[in-house]
């Protein structure tokens, strides 16, 4: 996400630059604010070994394990974050890991105010029919192979999915193993 954030700061001073209204259209809302404010990922860069470790970790003992460590050190981040959302837990582990700092202390540091004059449009959606299209997306994945897909990867496990069916993949090679 630095590189993105970066890229776009450099592609709205371009844009910008040509007397052109530069626009964001898409993608989560970190994603958005890792452009609009001053999120500095680049300063904890993490280590491999150290996230593999806790990884591990959530194999062998669940994903409760960690979200416990997360409580006992930083109380305030855990309660924001989901105790099944391993990434975002490790995330914060390793911001701590790294930095001595709890991440809600990280983040307070950064700036709040934009970066840009911008103005933010969201749109929403009824959970209901949200679910519903997730659903129907889900279908048309299965109907266009996913299921094949999943089964060819545990064949030849070295083989990794397109980055827009990864999380699919992940939850279809669940179901076909059982577990």
């Amino acid at each position: 996400m630095p590189s993105f954030s970066n890229w776009c700061g450099e592609k709205f001073i371009e844009i910008a630059s040509r007397g052109k209204l530069p626009m964001i259209v898409g993608g989560t809302g970190l994603y958005i604010q890792s452009v609009l404010y001053d999120y500095r990922f680049s300063d904890i860069s993490g280590d491999a070994k150290y996230r593999r470790e806790l990884e591990l970790l959530a194999e062998r003992e669940g994903a409760g394990v960690l979200y416990k460590m997360l409580e006992e050190l930083d109380p305030e981040t855990a309660g924001k974050i989901h105790p099944h959302n391993v990434r975002r837990v490790i995330w914060a582990l390793e911001i701590y890991h790294f930095s001595g700092k709890m991440m809600h202390e990280y983040r307070k540091e950064q700036k709040e105010e934009m970066l840009y004059d911008a103005a933010l449009v969201g749109l929403t959606l009824e959970r209901e029919k949200l679910y519903a299209r997730i659903n129907q997306r889900v279908d048309k994945m299965i109907e266009q192979g996913l299921i094949a897909e999943v089964e060819k990867l545990l064949a030849n496990i070295c083989a990794v999915p397109s980055q827009s069916r990864r999380s699919a993949t992940k939850s279809c090679m669940i179901i076909l193993m059982g577990s």
